[in-house]
């Protein structure tokens, strides 16, 4: 005879970090659980009966309030009995030493994300308990981190499976994470050079083009290198350096070395491909398709028209050799009013934003422009990056602006897979 009890997980979809509710619905037989110790396993659907895909345990007891018909039921005296990892990594302190013996801290704390989920039981009064629950820490493909979460209900007193869910399985999209982390390492590269220069007035980075104007500048750079083991940065240097960091904190080493195999001399735009191959999507995205405030038509024009519209994809006019397809366009967000050259549009094309506000909700991705003659990264509506002409003591080596009023107005951002708003 089936069993009819029913427990479910609602919603049945979540995003990574997101809470799961496990409630009773209704008893059939409540005399078979009420005030009954119960253990109650979670698990990963793949393989239910496998014991490596249990991610966490828990011991309750299932109460009834008869106050209200008809009757609700809810758990009780819940408790977690596994030992897995029970929470996300606290806040990460980290430290440099000089060449000198100088230890410096730096002030940014990344709390880097893993594939979790916040379970919650339904208690009595209509209040809950909350446990965060991991479900990886081992490596893993982009693509496998989309998990189907169900549940076992065992009775202490029987010790026999007397619950098994069925059809209240829930998925959870975790392919968020990876965006997060890219994110966190975004604004990490850009905090920890204005951190240091702020404490001990010289940075992290130099810009790649950056040449001191006198023998007295070259000594104190060569200086400054050698004891603070200054890098060279690049706008290239930043977006993978910002997207190795993210991949290894999401313990997505292979999906790196995948992508990376791809680029060639530094190329922003070979690496659009591997990004594509990936499965990263692609955006384009343009002010203004009709009267850039440039006026650099043969640029803007042709990346929208036919390039974008037509052909679906992104390219350079001069060099055609790397491509990468587009799936949305975020055009006409800042139509030009007053063009660069102080002249004024009189037929100002009508303003669109449904498109950029649902890109201003994407935590990450990477951006080339002008055909990869420059890149940069993208986060929640603004562009980082840097410039390779400043210097190790300049707070503008790292740029953060808003989306409508950079500069370099048209191109492609790649996002990872699963981070466009639906």
């Amino acid at each position: 005879m089936p069993n009819l009890d029913s427990f479910r997980l609602v919603p049945n979809s979540i995003k990574n970090g997101e809470p799961l509710t496990l409630c009773i619905e209704g008893l059939t037989n409540p005399e078979v659980y009420i005030n009954k110790k119960c253990k109650i396993e979670i698990f990963e659907v793949d393989n239910p009966l496998a014991k490596s895909d249990v991610i966490a345990i828990f011991e309750a007891k299932v109460a009834e309030d008869k106050s209200v018909k008809p009757y609700k039921y809810y758990f009780t005296y819940v408790k977690r009995i596994d030992t897995l990892l029970k929470s996300i990594p606290s806040p990460e302190t980290r430290t440099e030493t000089d060449k000198a013996g100088t230890k410096w801290t730096f002030g940014f704390k990344p709390k880097w994300s893993l594939p979790h989920f916040k379970l919650m039981f339904e208690l009595s009064l209509g209040t809950s308990s909350e446990h965060t629950i991991i479900l990886k820490e081992s490596e893993i493909d982009l693509e496998q981190y989309v998990f189907e979460i169900g549940f076992k209900i065992y009775l202490e007193s029987t010790l026999r499976h007397q619950y098994i869910t069925e059809r209240s399985y829930c998925t959870l999209d975790a392919r968020t994470l990876l965006a997060e982390n890219c994110k966190i390492s975004t604004e990490l590269l850009m905090m920890d050079h204005s951190d240091m220069i702020h404490q001990r007035g010289i940075g992290t980075q130099y810009g790649s083009e950056y040449k001191p104007t006198s023998a007295n500048e070259q000594t104190a750079f060569t200086d400054a290198k050698s004891t603070y083991n200054l890098k060279i940065g690049s706008c290239i240097d930043y977006v993978l350096s910002a997207c190795e960091m993210g991949h290894t904190k999401s313990l997505l080493h292979k999906d790196w070395d995948f992508i990376k195999s791809h680029i060639v001399k530094g190329r922003g735009m070979s690496l659009g491909e591997g990004l594509e191959k990936a499965g990263w999507t692609g955006i384009y995205f343009n002010p203004d398709v009709k009267n850039p405030r440039d006026k650099n038509y043969d640029r803007h024009n042709y990346t929208y028209n036919p390039v974008a519209i037509k052909w679906r994809r992104y390219q350079a006019s001069s060099d055609r050799l790397y491509k990468f397809s587009i799936k949305e366009l975020v055009i006409n967000y800042a139509p030009t009013t007053t063009y660069e050259d102080g002249t004024i549009e009189s037929n100002v094309t009508p303003k669109e934003t449904i498109q950029l506000d649902k890109l201003k909700r994407v935590p990450f991705g990477v951006v080339n422009v002008n055909g990869g003659m420059h890149t940069a990264l993208f986060s929640n509506g603004y562009i980082y990056e840097i410039h390779w002409d400043k210097s190790y003591k300049d707070l503008l080596l790292y740029e953060k602006t808003l989306l409508e009023e950079w500069g370099w107005l048209s191109g492609a951002i790649q996002i990872p897979q699963g981070t466009w708003p639906s």
